[in-house]
């Protein structure tokens, strides 16, 4: 009886009804389950889009480390090189110098035994 009253005044059945409201909840629940995932999505997109910016920096300062890395070591490798020739000129000068003053002391030498007998 209480059904039938409910159908003269909404002219749908309670069952009717009771879908049409469930139906609205459940496109209600859709809607915002969509724009949650939308916001999700968006904010998921923006942070890869700083990701993305960050590995692009780290890849750049990457690169120029690597560069600086190889002028530091062509710079070494110059240094070495420039080093070692130093190192066999220096030789070869503490050898003519050594020779110089063999050289030297032989010839002070001779000229003091020249000069001994003159001393006496």
């Amino acid at each position: 009886l209480l059904l039938d009253a409910f159908t003269d005044v909404n002219s749908v059945t309670f069952e009717e009804y009771i879908s049409a409201e469930a139906d609205k909840v459940v496109q209600d629940q859709i809607k915002a389950i969509r724009e949650e995932t939308e916001n999700r999505m968006e904010a998921l997109q923006s942070k890869i889009g700083k990701l993305e910016a960050c590995v692009s920096t780290l890849t750049t300062d990457a690169e120029k480390s690597s560069a600086k890395i190889q002028e530091l070591e062509t710079a070494r490798d110059a240094l070495d090189k420039a080093l070692k020739e130093s190192t066999q000129s220096l030789s070869v000068k503490a050898k003519e110098l050594s020779e110089m003053q063999s050289q030297y002391s032989t010839e002070k030498k001779r000229l003091e035994n020249e000069l001994y007998p003159f001393r006496k």
